[in-house]
């Protein structure tokens, strides 16, 4: 497991927010989850409330960032994780069910 320290290391985070420039309170930033040499972080901007999901990664060549500007809340995206994962039986019983004609707009 990677030690993630982000206010207490040479990370240097961009403070801002890229809907409204706004800074971010960092007390608010949060690890969501963890595995392997990746990170799942959120942090919410108390001006417009747009939020950051990012996915931080250790690799050989240093620390690589990607991140989403969202509206969900932090409980959703946790939410979200939990779910179980569709498989090709679902996406048939999906389809099967859009074609029976209960389903269709006269």
């Amino acid at each position: 497991m990677m030690n993630f320290n982000v206010f207490h290391s040479n990370l240097h985070l961009n403070g801002r927010c890229p809907v409204c420039n706004t800074m971010y309170d960092l007390h608010k930033f949060k690890i969501l989850a963890e595995r392997d040499q990746h990170v799942l972080t959120y942090i919410q901007c108390s001006h417009c409330g747009s939020a950051l999901l990012s996915v931080l990664s250790m690799s050989p060549h240093g620390l690589q960032a990607v991140g989403l500007v969202t509206d969900l809340t932090s409980d959703e995206v946790t939410q979200f994780g939990q779910r179980a994962v569709v498989n090709n039986n679902d996406v048939l019983t999906l389809h099967q069910s859009l074609e029976d004609d209960a389903f269709k707009i006269p």
